[in-house]
Order: C-alpha cells, then structure tokens, then sequence
C-alpha cells in the first residue's frame, strides 16, 4: 500500500508550486483521496501517471520555468523600455565623443572653429588691404614709366611681394590672429 501525501508535500516532490497542484486537482487532472479527518490527500504514483498524461509538456514548462523579475522599463517589446535603453545608449555614446574631442583638443589637434574663422577673416583682410593699397603707392611711379612693359612688370614684382608677405605668415603669426598664445598649445 502506498503512502498518501498531502497535495504540499506532492508539490515539493514534482518541483513546482502549491499553486499548481491546486489547479491540477480544482481542474481534474489529478485526484485526491479523502484522507483522515477529511482531508484531501494524494497517492503520489497515481498523481504522477495522471499528471504525465493530463498536463500539457510545454504548458508545464513555462509555468515551472525560473521566474526573473523585470522592471517595466526593460520587458521585450515595451516601446517605454527600448526607449528608454536608447536614450542611456545615445547619452553613452555622447560622453565618449565629448571626451575624445577635450583629448584631441588638449593634445593640440582641434582648434575652435570660430577662432579659425575670425584668423582666416583677419588674413583675408590683410591680403585685401595690401593689394587695394597697391595702385594708390605705384600711381606716381607707374605714370612715370613710358612703356606698357615696364608697367606690367612694376605691377606683377609688387603684387608677389604682397602675396609672398602673406605666404610667410608663420604659426605664431596665425596663433595671435586666432588670438592664442604659443603656450596655450
């Protein structure tokens, strides 16, 4: 004669919850045997035939399956979670550039671009100035000159002087027009 249990003790020798069982007997896959002061009782090898035979294989293995408790935010398919996880990602990915760009600029590869900017529009100038200066100095001297040869050669020395000027600019020259110091690269 078997030994009868209760549908508890049934429950911890199967591996799955109280629950389970109760709704394994309340649904008539399993069934009880009145015990002593009425209780209800389980003859574990009956049980486990009928519960082989009445339960549902892939039903039982996701109701028995580790449960892993999720925040809201990160459940699969919750648009609140993935939003929230790309938005962690694009902040993420945000700082990381922030820092390579403050290295390479501390490591003098970046400049400022408005500094960059204002140097290009200060040498600019100093290029337009120069060459709109031109016919004001060499008037008196060109009108002097009876030939068109002399006059085309007095205008082309003058201009690659003023445009050799401006090539000589050294990097100093355009770290003051950027207005930066040679000790603050």
């Amino acid at each position: 004669m078997t030994t009868l249990i209760s549908p508890a003790a049934y429950a911890r020798k199967r591996g799955v919850s109280r629950e389970a069982v109760s709704k394994a007997i309340n649904n008539g896959r399993i069934s009880t045997v009145a015990g002593h002061n009425g209780r209800k009782m389980i003859d574990p090898e009956v049980a486990d035939i009928q519960w082989a035979k009445n339960t549902d294989p892939a039903q039982s293995a996701r109701a028995n399956s580790p449960k892993t408790i999720v925040p809201p935010f990160l459940r699969a398919g919750d648009q609140q979670g993935s939003a929230y996880w790309d938005a962690h990602t694009r902040r993420e990915i945000a700082a990381a550039n922030r820092e390579e760009l403050l290295e390479k600029k501390l490591a003098g590869e970046l400049v400022e671009r408005v500094k960059v900017e204002d140097a290009a529009f200060a040498i600019g100038r100093m290029l337009r100035d120069a060459v709109l200066g031109l016919p004001t100095r060499l008037a008196p001297e060109l009108a002097a000159l009876p030939d068109a040869f002399e006059i085309e050669t007095k205008l082309r020395n003058e201009l690659r002087k003023v445009l050799e000027d401006i090539t000589s600019i050294t990097a100093d020259d355009l770290a003051k027009a950027m207005g930066r110091t040679h000790c603050d690269e």
